[in-house]
């Protein structure tokens, strides 16, 4: 945050913030973000929270889908494989 301000802050020898000079643009502040004041009563609170939810909207799930598994050729025909477990083991 201290760092944030200090990028943020013109200089006065060139007149722009650094971080202006490598982005082109003023940074947007933590205190910038939000502009409007929430309610003061729990009321007008609550009445502001629940129109602000009622535009949410679940996001759709995701479809279960079988997945395509690349098996060599070589593997389909042998009788045997060895499968090797390189997990780490207790002493």
């Amino acid at each position: 945050l201290v760092l944030l301000g200090i990028r943020s802050s013109v200089k006065e020898d060139i007149r722009h913030a650094p971080a202006e000079l490598v982005y082109g643009s003023p940074l947007r502040l933590p205190g910038v973000f939000f502009t409007k004041t929430l309610p003061s009563s729990a009321a007008a609170l609550s009445d502001h929270l629940r129109i602000l939810f009622d535009y949410i909207r679940p996001s759709p799930s995701r479809t279960a889908r079988s997945r395509k598994w690349f098996v060599p050729k070589e593997l389909k025909d042998c009788t045997h494989v060895f499968v090797r477990n390189d997990a780490p083991r207790p002493p």
